[in-house]
């Protein structure tokens, strides 16, 4: 096993910027496995106020990152990261604080990669307090705690996304708190974000999610869509530029995306919540 314990890292604002990043299948890399990781007890701190830019992510697991034109879009021939695997993973006690967009984030599938993994993910007792600051109307995007993505940007350079798949991952016994003050929103408690994000575009499946014993205060609950939703995906901070605090199901059966086996229970949220379930692309 690979371990990660007991760092304090301070990371400024930069593009592309990650405390801990782990991955299977880098810019066109393919058939890579990584079996075994502990990241544990880390101490991070993103990007302050002020700092010109926030830092991206506190902690990244990916498998099927981008394909050969990531850095060079007239590269040839285009290669792309398939058939990688992430798994036997434990995220456990860190704390994430500071100016950044999302605190831990699970992604399997970038940009027209297809075939990767990241299964059997435990996210348990972590602290993220994390927030953009003079951001109106939720610019930049808003502040995620944790986010797990089975496949997103759905097309890529010459070809669809997918399939991949995250499946099962168990975020428990978390800590999330979320700023970012904004005269837009209309609820005191409620800002632009949300506390756990669940979704997948289409033709990719998150299965085995579990959601349980999370104390989220500050943002949404838990966010489940799709990229399959027009406009929810690609402009997700829309749906609460008011201050409305949302579950977000996606019922589609039309296409080979979906989430199953999801596990909702004894969360605590601070605010309001509301049931969006979007039936759209039931098949009829």
């Amino acid at each position: 096993d690979t371990l990660i314990a007991n760092n304090t890292i301070e990371l400024g604002g930069s593009n592309d910027s990650y405390s801990v990043r782990v991955a299977a299948g880098d810019v066109g890399a393919s058939r890579n496995i990584v079996d075994g990781v502990r990241i544990i007890g880390n101490r991070i701190t993103m990007a302050r106020p002020g700092d010109p830019k926030p830092v991206n992510v506190g902690i990244m697991l990916i498998t099927g990152d981008s394909p050969t034109t990531y850095d060079d879009p007239t590269y040839r021939p285009i290669t792309y990261p398939d058939y990688n695997i992430i798994r036997n993973v434990w995220i456990e006690d860190n704390i994430i604080k500071g100016q950044g967009e999302r605190g831990i984030e699970i992604i399997s599938g970038w940009r027209g990669t297809k075939y990767n993994t990241i299964k059997d993910v435990f996210v348990l007792g972590n602290l993220v307090d994390i927030g953009l600051f003079d951001a109106p109307l939720c610019i930049p995007p808003p502040p995620y705690g944790i986010v797990v993505t089975g496949g997103t940007s759905p097309v890529g350079p010459k070809r669809d996304t997918g399939p991949n798949e995250v499946s099962d991952i168990s975020i428990q016994w978390n800590t999330i708190r979320l700023s970012n003050p904004s005269p837009f929103v209309l609820h005191p408690e409620a800002v632009c974000g949300g506390g756990v994000i669940i979704h997948h575009a289409v033709n990719n499946v998150a299965a085995g999610i579990r959601v349980s014993h999370n104390d989220i205060a500050g943002g949404n609950i838990i966010d489940i869509g799709a990229n399959g939703v027009p406009g929810m995906a690609q402009f997700p901070w829309f749906t609460v530029i008011m201050g409305s605090t949302q579950f977000l199901l996606d019922t589609s059966s039309s296409t080979p995306d979906r989430i199953d086996d999801l596990e909702v229970e004894c969360n605590r949220v601070v605010g309001p919540s509301t049931l969006i379930v979007n039936l759209q692309y039931l098949a009829t």
